[in-house]
């Protein structure tokens, strides 16, 4: 987390802690032998978030995405 932040002040950006997500990116049938990686501390970690305009899971499926624009379209 320190390099991100640095990385952050080196180029001018601030960091809003409130807005940030952490997405870790899992195969569809792990094995039992993964362990999962190790959170960031001050970072939420959430198995879906939204980024320009698109629904991204953990799990890379697009269901989440689809439910959500045809949610919008029939509103």
């Amino acid at each position: 987390m320190t390099s991100i932040k640095e990385w952050f002040v080196a180029n001018e950006l601030c960091l809003d802690l409130d807005k940030t997500k952490e997405l870790v990116f899992r195969r569809p049938n792990p094995s039992k032998l993964c362990a999962s990686p190790p959170t960031l501390c001050t970072v939420e970690r959430v198995q879906s978030a939204k980024l320009l305009g698109i629904y991204l899971t953990d799990k890379l499926n697009m269901t989440e995405h689809i439910e959500q624009t045809v949610a919008l379209c029939c509103h």
